[in-house]
């Protein structure tokens, strides 16, 4: 697992937001590739649940 910070510039000076960005890999690099997101809006709990137990499962996979 690779994990880095994305920083995007918000709409007033000064101001900018930091998200996670967390990267697993396989060994076969033709296997297909999904992007997964949750919590885009403060009420998106239930993805963020998805997310926090599939991560384990992605890492022991990559591993």
């Amino acid at each position: 697992m690779q994990k880095t910070i994305e920083r995007i510039a918000g709409d007033s000076e000064g101001v900018a937001y930091e998200f996670p960005v967390f990267r697993f890999e396989g060994t076969d690099k033709a296997a297909p590739s999904a992007y997964v997101q949750a919590a885009l809006h403060a009420g998106e709990l239930p993805g963020v649940v998805a997310i926090d137990a599939l991560m384990p499962m992605l890492a022991k996979a990559e591993a």
